[in-house]
């Protein structure tokens, strides 16, 4: 190729010189085009995944979420049973008030799935994430600290486990 510009050019057919440098432009241009294409349709498809993995964490965390609810619903009726039982409003058995006293003291928590973000975030990635609403929920959601398991009620639940000793009649009840 470069012989053939070179000898046009010593012949000064400039019109061959043209065409030629043409050609390399265009050539050039397609090239750059092809790759940015590819590149755009590589990011595309990322995104795609990213975004599929986001929510699909943020629907495990929403469900999870539902769950304790009913849990912690069921542990709030627990603790009330006992406290109705304790308080004289309601008759219970020593073993259907210890059952209601040790439920009252679960405690569940909910582990978060960070890792999708996490990933995002660490590697500048999260402008993958081209819907604004999904982009801002997610960030919502994990500004928010989880709790932990520092003076929660599982020390309650510890002191209930330690009170009833195998032997004490109690080995039918289930906690």
């Amino acid at each position: 190729m470069l012989r053939h510009v070179i000898s046009h050019l010593r012949r000064q057919d400039w019109m061959a010189v043209f065409i030629e440098l043409v050609v390399v432009v265009v050539g050039v241009f397609i090239g750059v085009q092809a790759s940015n294409w590819n590149e755009q349709r590589e990011t595309d498809q990322k995104a795609a995944v990213f975004t599929q993995r986001l929510r699909s964490d943020l629907r495990e965390e929403a469900w999870s979420y539902e769950y304790e609810v009913g849990y912690f619903n069921e542990v709030l009726a627990s603790a009330k049973h006992a406290a109705d039982a304790l308080s004289g409003k309601t008759p219970l058995s020593d073993e259907a008030l210890l059952v209601a006293a040790y439920r009252a003291t679960q405690y569940r928590y909910n582990i978060r799935r960070r890792a999708t973000y996490d990933e995002l975030t660490s590697t500048g990635g999260i402008g993958l994430i081209r819907d604004p609403a999904l982009r801002d929920l997610v960030r919502q959601r994990r500004g928010r600290r989880q709790a932990t398991c520092r003076g929660c009620p599982c020390t309650g639940r510890k002191s209930a486990r330690v009170a009833v000793e195998p032997g004490h009649g109690l080995s039918g009840v289930r906690l």
